[in-house]
């Protein structure tokens, strides 16, 4: 890529990617400029206060891009009790999504917490245990044993076939 953007790229490059509002503001960006930049599609809003370069996410696989939402969205997370969980934890268990793209990151609540909605935020009130937690790159995320679980349940045979596969790889090893 001329660039020097891989159309594959790492939860760490991800998060890196993504700006806040007040960090683009101390760079010297303007509410207005801000605006502008986000109606001309420039900059793409992920998340609320949370953008990334639109040139940056152009050519990105969909396990990649969505790596970078799920990056935007834990950056708006303000500590509590969510895991990230189902093809946003595959992500970030470095699964195949098979060319799916996700419309919401997904995180997963205990029973009893509170699931207020967000754009582009899905929450599932999911009963999990201690061993079905994990953390990958500072992020709490379902394990990789919960993970393969939530994807064969909830994707279409090839998508759930192909991240199984890779999780049976990384196992293997």
């Amino acid at each position: 890529d001329p660039r020097g953007m891989e159309r594959h790229i790492s939860y760490p490059q991800a998060a890196a990617l993504v700006d806040s509002r007040s960090t683009l503001l101390d760079a010297g960006w303007t509410s207005r400029g801000i605006t502008e930049a986000v109606a001309h599609g420039h900059l793409i809003r992920i998340q609320r206060n949370r953008y990334v370069a639109a040139v940056d996410t152009s050519d990105l696989w969909p396990e990649s891009h969505h790596r970078v939402e799920v990056a935007a969205a834990v950056a708006e997370m303000r500590g509590g009790s969510g895991v990230v969980s189902y093809e946003s934890a595959a992500v970030l268990w470095d699964l195949p999504l098979y060319q799916r793209r996700p419309d919401a990151v997904h995180i997963s609540m205990p029973g009893d917490a509170r699931m207020s909605s967000r754009l582009r935020v899905r929450r599932h009130a999911d009963r999990l245990v201690e061993a079905d937690i994990d953390e990958l790159h500072g992020v709490p995320c379902t394990s990789l044993e919960r993970t393969i679980w939530d994807v064969a349940r909830s994707l279409p045979p090839e998508a759930a076939v192909a991240a199984v596969d890779a999780a049976l790889r990384q196992i293997a090893l």
